[in-house]
């Protein structure tokens, strides 16, 4: 068997291009869909860590992690975990008020 180190290690999305199976249209759509996601996710996670009394960055590092936290909005998220949402908002605002 011939081994090919420039086939193995070529990205995959390199692949579907060159295959035709992508296009750059859904290429800018699956990027703008996932710069909007992040925009929600990040301050969520920060939320989250203020919230359950740990630091911003280790809510940032659990609340990412977790798949379920995709396309979540704040009052549905604490809703699944149990957290008062105005509660919430009203720590991180007095936190961002406070320059923190």
């Amino acid at each position: 068997m011939k081994f090919n180190l420039k086939e193995v290690f070529q990205p995959k999305l390199f692949g579907l291009f060159g295959k035709g199976q992508y296009d750059g249209k859904t290429f800018t759509s699956d990027l703008i869909a996932g710069i909007i996601v992040g925009i929600i996710a990040l301050p969520l996670a920060i939320a989250f860590g203020i919230a359950s009394g740990v630091t911003p960055q280790q809510g940032l590092i659990n609340c990412l992690g977790c798949p379920a936290s995709r396309g979540e909005t704040v009052e549905q998220a604490c809703m699944v975990h149990g957290v008062d949402c105005d509660a919430l908002l009203a720590k991180v605002n007095a936190l961002i008020a406070a320059g923190e």
